[in-house]
């Protein structure tokens, strides 16, 4: 699996390793081109819209299984599908100061702190002033990399020992405006859309006040890459307690087969 992700090289491959339809469950892995990862948020989006169009999983509740967890997710009838995924660390908040000159903050910053949250993969959620603010943000891989190992958010998911990734962003309009930053193989990586890191942000905003528990919205990410993604939210009162729900509408762009050869002699 992970020689066919890295063959691929998409920023991450979701296997389905099986199904079952009674009752609704699916057991995955999902890799990167470098290793594989405990839990990503679009993966999973799209592995539903993959499911439910292909008439492998019907509309409504399906359980996933992955090697480190189980989620409960949701597919819908109009292709759209979404996850909730329950919290797992708020480390120790930290002051903006940290951040400054590793990343050209500019402007203001506001009185929220910034903190790592940790909701299968652990990212640190940085509020901004406004999306101008998050769009110049300008980081290195020495600088963010510097920043994470001093906070102690290095190479902080222990399943594969994956660094903290930055997720900035800034309310305008309604909505939430968000990048997401990593390192990664010696590389700062830039993502469109990242699920996780959106699980992580409206965690950190329900510990903050910043919401309460029936809000619904969206975020936008990716129109600095010029790939903008709308991830809708929702944050519910479930039965074990408050819930994120994370979710979108997935488009499929290519279909086909993969067909491994035996290596040819020479």
């Amino acid at each position: 699996m992970q020689t066919v992700a890295q063959e691929l090289n998409l920023a991450e491959t979701i296997f389905i390793l099986q199904l079952k339809t009674q009752p609704q469950s699916v057991q995955v892995r999902i890799f990167t081109p470098a290793q594989e990862v405990p839990f990503a948020g679009h993966p999973l989006v799209g592995m539903g819209h993959v499911c439910w169009k292909n008439d492998w999983l019907k509309a409504g509740e399906v359980v996933v299984q992955t090697p480190s967890r189980t989620l409960k997710m949701v597919l819908g009838e109009d292709g759209q599908s979404a996850f909730v995924a329950p919290l797992k660390t708020l480390a120790p908040p930290q002051q903006h100061s940290t951040l400054v000159s590793a990343l050209g903050i500019q402007g203001k910053v506001p009185q929220l702190p910034v903190q790592m949250v940790h909701t299968g993969l652990p990212y640190v959620i940085l509020p901004l002033e406004d999306p101008a603010a998050v769009d110049a943000l300008s980081p290195t891989y020495e600088g963010l990399k510097q920043v994470l190992e001093e906070a102690g958010w290095y190479e902080s998911a222990a399943l594969q020992g994956l660094s903290a990734g930055l997720y900035a962003y800034a309310p305008v309009a309604g909505v939430f405006y968000a990048r997401m930053f990593w390192v990664e193989t010696g590389q700062l990586l830039e993502d469109a859309a990242t699920g996780s890191a959106a699980t992580g942000l409206m965690w950190y905003l329900l510990h903050w006040n910043q919401l309460s528990l029936g809000a619904s919205g969206h975020l936008i990410q990716g129109v600095k890459m010029g790939h903008p993604a709308q991830i809708n939210y929702a944050l519910m009162d479930g039965p074990e307690g408050p819930q994120v729900r994370i979710g979108g509408h997935s488009v499929c762009m290519a279909a086909g087969q993969w067909q491994p050869s035996a290596p040819s002699k020479l």
